[in-house]
């Protein structure tokens, strides 16, 4: 039975090695168990590339927007927020342009908004004043509304940006604060931080696209 696993084991990871070309010519594999216990952890990469190590720090993308989207849930089961809750009774901005926004529609892509603009990437403006500029504009337009919230689905990162300014105004705090003290600390999260658009520096944190991890880090949160 060991050697089935092991054999098991070898094939994917040769499965991998074969496919490294549509990764960069790198990756990290990290298969744990619900108790955290590891079962296969391997830093692949090509022949002339450097491979990663339990060090690296790397930007996630969308593989953010769960860990985002925890925070959020964080505060709706401290009573801080609701599903429910209309975005209008937080920024009243939003009456003119979306006006039957819930929470709930930021969290599962039914808020209308197109996937991302300029609110999100700019680097030098703050979350709530990207949060303000999607609502009624200002340097730039205000964001597209496709269609009114909760009546289809649309793929948006702008919705979630909505979320975790909503999570600022109700508790204080930043976003960075309330990752670090819902998930980073007590998970162990160590060098796990969100950013901007992509990745970048800046102050403009990108609740939906803009984080930074590394690979144990990620699986402490799993």
């Amino acid at each position: 039975m060991k050697q089935k696993g092991k054999q098991g084991r070898e094939d994917l990871l040769e499965q991998l090695k074969s496919n490294l070309n549509i990764m960069g010519h790198k990756m990290s594999i990290l298969i744990q168990g619900a108790d955290g216990q590891v079962y296969l952890k391997e830093h692949l990469s090509a022949k002339g590339h450097q491979p990663y190590d339990d060090q690296t720090t790397i930007h996630i993308a969308s593989g953010c927007k769960w860990i985002a989207m925890t925070v959020i849930m964080k505060l709706v089961e401290l009573g801080l927020l609701s599903l429910d809750t209309k975005v209008i009774d937080i920024y009243p901005e939003f009456k003119n342009s979306n006006p039957n926004l819930l929470l709930q529609h930021l969290m599962t892509h039914t808020s209308g908004y197109v996937l991302a603009d300029e609110w999100i990437f700019d680097l030098d403006i703050s979350l709530q004043e990207s949060v303000i500029g999607i609502a009624q504009g200002g340097k730039y337009p205000a964001s597209k509304v496709c269609f009114q919230g909760g009546t289809k689905v649309g793929y948006s990162d702008i919705g979630m940006q909505i979320a975790g300014g909503m999570a600022e105004k109700v508790t204080g705090k930043s976003f960075h604060q309330l990752f670090d003290e819902f998930l980073a600390q007590p998970l162990g999260m160590k060098n796990a931080q969100f950013t901007a658009f992509d990745g970048e520096k800046g102050q403009n944190i990108a609740i939906a696209d803009g984080f930074l991890v590394r690979m144990i880090d990620y699986g402490n949160f799993l």
